[in-house]
């Protein structure tokens, strides 16, 4: 399920209960069909050591809390630009495979124009309603988890 209709971007916390978020992140890149999700993680840390270790464990990006709207947004659209030339060159590269009778579009996700698709993963109420606040209005369409096993579990089951 997961392959034919994954979240185009997801904004999840480092600290909640369970699993945090750099286990999910870890978890989600090795997963073959989630591994081209773009993370950014979005926390209350801002230790260059918790920024590395994030990035490590496979996000494309590391913002602390306080958000900046602007800032987010432009790293929202910046991972959604990426995500959709990432797409184009996977369409492009697999194109000779219609050449030899195989079907180039049969494993890449969707390209059409649609409402971006963004899987919060957050425990604070608090920072949930800032980010809904500055992202509501916004072509966005938002669905939110508290902690990191329902975000695997969401996207695994398609339930956002």
């Amino acid at each position: 399920m997961i392959e034919d209709s994954p979240p185009d971007l997801i904004l999840l916390d480092v600290m909640m209960p369970g699993l945090d978020g750099y286990e999910v992140t870890h978890r989600l890149k090795t997963n073959p069909s989630t591994k081209g999700i773009p993370i950014i993680l979005v926390t209350a840390l801002n230790d260059p050591d918790d920024r590395a270790r994030g990035l490590e464990s496979g996000a494309e990006d590391f913002l602390t809390k306080p958000i900046n709207p602007e800032e987010i947004e432009a790293r929202i659209q910046s991972m959604l630009k990426l995500k959709r030339y990432q797409n184009q060159l996977a369409i492009r590269s697999h194109s000779e495979n219609k050449i030899f009778g195989n079907d180039p579009f049969a494993d890449l996700p969707e390209t059409s124009a649609h409402q971006p698709r963004i899987l919060i993963v957050d425990d604070d109420i608090k920072d949930i309603k800032m980010l809904h606040y500055h992202l509501d209005d916004k072509d966005y369409n938002l669905s939110v988890v508290n902690n990191g096993s329902d975000a695997i579990e969401a996207i695994s089951c398609q339930h956002f």
